[in-house]
Formats: C-alpha cells, structure tokens, sequence
C-alpha cells in the first residue's frame, strides 16, 4: 500500500472546501480506472473521508498530487472486483 507520511492530520470534514473538491477530482480519475460508471457524489464523498482518515492525511498530501492519486487507485482496486463481480 502507498504510505503518504502526514506531519498534522487534518479530519476529512475539516479540510477547507478547496482541498476536499481537489481530492474529488482526484478520486474521480483513479476511480474511472477501475469503474465504467462514474459514481455518485455521495458514493465518494464516504469514500474519501474513510480513505483520508483512516490513512491520516494532511492537506500537505495533495501537493504534489501522484502520491494521493497511487493511494485512491490502489484503494478504489481493492473495491474494483466486488463492482465487476
């Protein structure tokens, strides 16, 4: 799994509005790779505060962006197989 070190976690629902739409988008692209239809907004909004938690990042996580987007791909991978099943 990708380790992304956190120096502060921030809690998902504290995350400033700006961070929590860029990690959406992100989500978005590593999710296409593994999905053919786009999820809700819902379905990844639970997803991402799960994954952002529990993997304790900061906001430091999204800048520069490939380490968090290895993260969400290989996390969305896990769900990929359920999905297709």
């Amino acid at each position: 799994m990708t380790m992304i070190l956190s120096t502060s976690h921030v809690p998902f629902r504290e995350l400033p509005l700006q961070a929590r739409w860029l990690f959406y988008i992100f989500a978005l692209g590593a999710y296409a790779s593994y999905r053919s239809v786009p999820p809700t907004i819902e379905e990844v909004a639970i997803a991402l505060e799960l994954i952002w938690n529990r993997n304790r990042l900061s906001p430091s996580a999204l800048n520069p962006p490939g380490k968090v987007v290895d993260l969400l791909r290989e996390e969305f991978s896990g769900d990929a197989s359920s999905a297709r099943g």
